[in-house]
Formats: structure tokens, C-alpha cells, sequence
């Protein structure tokens, strides 16, 4: 399949949120990228994961260069059973969206100037001060 996973991650904030339900937001959208990469034949496939800071909020910001997702489809990316996979379920993005919300995030679907999906996650940072 030839996809190139690059990361740029940044480890000088934390954020709320349970380790497990982190693991399975970051399968689901890899998972996502590589269903929508693996279905093009170009040579050059890719997916970025990278950390950018601003404000009070931590970004994580995942991107590909697969097929991109259609407007139909855009309006009901986060909806329960709402899904343009033959074998999917509706549940991925869904369940994503209900953990980073229930943790204080957000995340929003951004097109990717070069083709492909990026989906933006914000979480507040969690900023530990400590006094002597």
C-alpha cells in the first residue's frame, strides 16, 4: 500500500482526557485515512499528524492526501449510522466527536489544500501550578 505516516508532536502541554479514549480517536481517523488512501493508485500517499499550541488550547491536526470527502457527505460527518463506506457503521467519527466533546475539546473537518481530509482536534490545555 505505501502510505508514509509523518508526526510532528509537540510534549510540552497536557490535556484532560483518558489515554484509552485518545487511542481510539487516533485509530479511527488513521483507520479513515488509510480506507481512503488504499483505494487511489498514486505512489505519493501520506498522512500528517502534527501538535501545534495557541492560546489556552492544544491542536492535533491529522491530514491525508486521499480522495478528500465529498460535500454531501461533509454535512453529516459526525452523525450516529452516517457513513459512505459499503462496510462501515457511522459510528467512528461519531464516537470521536462525543469523547473530545465530553473532555472539553472540539473537532472540526478542515479541506486539505492539496486534496484528502484534515480534521482538527482543540483541547484545553491543562497547565499543573504549583506554589512553595
Amino acid at each position: 500500500m505505501g502510505i508514509n505516516v509523518e508526526t510532528t508532536i509537540t510534549n510540552n502541554y497536557h490535556v484532560h482526557i483518558n489515554d484509552i479514549e485518545m487511542i481510539q480517536i487516533f485509530m479511527n481517523l488513521i483507520n479513515n485515512s488509510i480506507d481512503a488512501l488504499s483505494k487511489l493508485s498514486k505512489n505519493d500517499k501520506w498522512i500528517r499528524i502534527v501538535t501545534k499550541e495557541s492560546g489556552q488550547f492544544k491542536h492535533i491536526i491529522f491530514s491525508d492526501n486521499g480522495a478528500g470527502i465529498s460535500q454531501e457527505i461533509e454535512g453529516k460527518l459526525f452523525e450516529l449510522m452516517g457513513t459512505n463506506k459499503e462496510d462501515g457503521a457511522g459510528i467512528g467519527l461519531w464516537l470521536s466527536k462525543y469523547i473530545i466533546e465530553k473532555n472539553g475539546g472540539d473537532i472540526r473537518y478542515e479541506k486539505n489544500a492539496v486534496g484528502g481530509a484534515t480534521f482538527v482536534m482543540s483541547f484545553p490545555i491543562k497547565i499543573n501550578l504549583s506554589y512553595l
